[in-house]
């Protein structure tokens, strides 16, 4: 299963399955401390690593921002220092004229409080005629 750029639940479910008929074949061929050794690893990996991509989430959050303003080049610069402040990466961005206003579009990674922290100024900040994240 896909979300966006990221592959959901197949491959756990399918190594697990992988790993299950190892087992089995380790415990039919009479390798059994072998096989409760390589079952205590793998029990530890599958309660381990879902804490450790937690974290690695929290860090990573992608977000894709749409912010609207007046032309001005040092409002440009003010918003990428916004993020710079809020201790985003950006990974990518595009700047769009469309009549009197600029249309930028960035995405952004870091943790969700960054996120809502750089949300949070964008509602504060006057010359932000609108925003979409």
């Amino acid at each position: 299963m896909r979300a966006g750029d990221r592959v959901l639940g197949i491959i756990t479910t399918a190594s697990t399955i992988w790993l299950a008929a190892a087992l089995g074949m380790g415990i039919g061929g009479g390798h059994y401390l072998l096989s409760s050794a390589a079952a205590g690893i793998i029990l530890i990996v599958l309660w381990i690593f879902p804490a450790l991509e937690g974290l690695i989430d929290n860090t990573r959050h992608v977000q894709t921002y749409e912010i609207i303003c007046t032309i001005n080049l040092e409002k440009l610069a003010e918003l990428e220092g916004m993020f710079r402040q809020c201790s985003l990466r950006v990974k990518n961005g595009k700047h769009i004229k469309r009549g009197d206003e600029m249309v930028c579009t960035w995405v952004a990674f870091g943790s969700p409080k960054a996120h809502d922290q750089l949300m949070g100024m964008l509602f504060d900040d006057a010359d932000v005629k609108e925003f979409q994240f």
